[in-house]
């Protein structure tokens, strides 16, 4: 092991009196002047105050916090079918608005182009057209963030449905 000092020929002696719990003043002599055997002597009677612990049982559950759970699960999973159907709808609705709104702006493009329209008219659809492009892409963003990260939390009734909801 790294940084420890080497091994001492008293280190097994020391083993057996902290196993047998013995209070050999030999032991404890010797611990007070060895690095190895007052770190060997540490180390079993903090185990042995450790095992001495006890270990406390998980708790029971009763028939009807099992019930009250079950029942949890299936509303949060309705939840999480409904809220994956909204989820699509929002999908569908910002490429619809996206699509009409280049569809009207290229239209507005091709009825002013024939009449000679002013160099400002022309700045300004250009920028309208801009704009568009830069919405388009933020909400492009937006929906493949959103989708990716619903489906990296997935669905877990410890971590609550991935909704804010606690099981207990």
């Amino acid at each position: 092991m790294w940084g420890r000092p080497s091994a001492c020929p008293h280190e097994a002696e020391t083993v057996k009196a902290a196993r047998s719990k013995a209070e050999a003043a030999a032991v404890s002599g010797h611990a007070a002047t060895c690095a190895v055997c007052r770190e060997t002597l540490a180390v079993a009677t903090w185990m042995h105050e450790l095992a001495s612990v006890p270990v406390d049982a998980p708790p029971q559950l009763n028939a009807s916090s099992l019930w009250f759970k079950a029942q949890l699960l299936r509303r949060w999973d309705v939840e999480r079918q409904v809220l994956r159907s909204i989820d699509v709808g929002e999908h569908v609705q910002a490429g619809v608005g996206l699509a009409g709104a280049a569809i009207m702006l290229v239209w507005l493009w091709t009825q002013m182009r024939p009449a000679g329209v002013s160099p400002m008219v022309t700045a300004a659809l250009l920028a309208s057209a801009a704009l568009l492009v830069a919405t388009a892409l933020f909400v492009a963003r937006e929906l493949v963030s959103s989708s990716t990260m619903d489906v990296s939390q997935g669905f877990s009734p410890e971590a609550g449905g991935g909704r804010g909801h606690s099981a207990s």
